[in-house]
């Protein structure tokens, strides 16, 4: 059954696959268009499951429109979990994708869409790397607290053609997430200074070796005259003189 485009405030969903020229280099145009079309028939049939109206075809990849985010979401989270079970049983044919989602108001043109909403999904989109879902803010604001999936903040971007940067989510969708270190920020010594002094002050803690006991300073100062002792009372054949 073909849906109709949905009226109003709608979500765009993109996809791309990831290196599609390299595949077709590496494989040759027989092995690479047959990969590409499984790639197709899989996102298809989840675009069908929930709800979603294919706009067009780009390239390798998808426009997508919704009229809910929440089915928006979990089509995408069902292409590339569609797409993991695919590339396990199929370890010869992997194929990674790229997926973005924005929500807002589109202009409606026969059997297209138009519009800045239709042109930032796009952008979000190319942010993505492989395997990775990209939500703007405006889809995490109308979709609140996704079920089974989680929202992590990935800061903000520079979208082309659009003067603000935008704020991206990332959709993490694996059933079992990886095991890996997180990347934090490094802190340096100013973080939390109020002024200058302070600051200085800190900087010198940080350089200067820490405070030991009278004990301590006093087995330093004596090792090296031990050392130098013994040196003077050895003879280079080890007799002493």
């Amino acid at each position: 059954m073909v849906q109709e485009l949905p009226e109003g405030t709608i979500t765009i969903l993109f996809t791309d696959v990831e290196g599609s020229t390299d595949l077709t280099t590496r494989r040759g145009d027989d092995v690479a268009h047959a990969i590409l079309r499984a790639q197709r028939e899989l996102v298809r049939q989840q675009v069908g499951q929930h709800s979603g109206c294919k706009v067009k075809s780009i390239g390798d990849g998808f426009m997508v429109a919704f009229g809910a985010a929440r089915r928006a979401v979990a089509c995408a989270v069902g292409i590339q979990r569609a797409l993991e079970q695919h590339n396990r049983q199929h370890p010869d044919q992997q194929v990674q994708v790229r997926i973005g989602l924005n929500t807002g108001e589109a202009i409606r043109e026969e059997a297209d869409l138009f519009g800045e909403a239709v042109n930032a999904a796009a952008r979000v989109a190319a942010k993505a790397k492989g395997g990775q879902i990209l939500i703007s803010e405006a889809v995490r604001a109308v979709l609140g607290r996704p079920k089974n999936v989680e929202l992590v903040d990935r800061g903000r971007f520079r979208l082309k053609g659009f003067p603000e940067r935008w704020r991206l989510y990332e959709l993490v969708w694996q059933e079992e997430a990886p095991a890996a270190a997180s990347a934090l920020p490094e802190r340096t010594p100013f973080v939390g200074c109020s002024s200058p002094h302070q600051a200085r002050e800190t900087i010198l803690r940080t350089l200067s070796p820490p405070a030991q006991p009278p004990a301590a300073r006093h087995r330093q100062q004596r090792i090296p005259t031990l050392c130098a002792a013994t040196c003077r009372s050895a003879s280079p054949y080890g007799v002493s003189t």
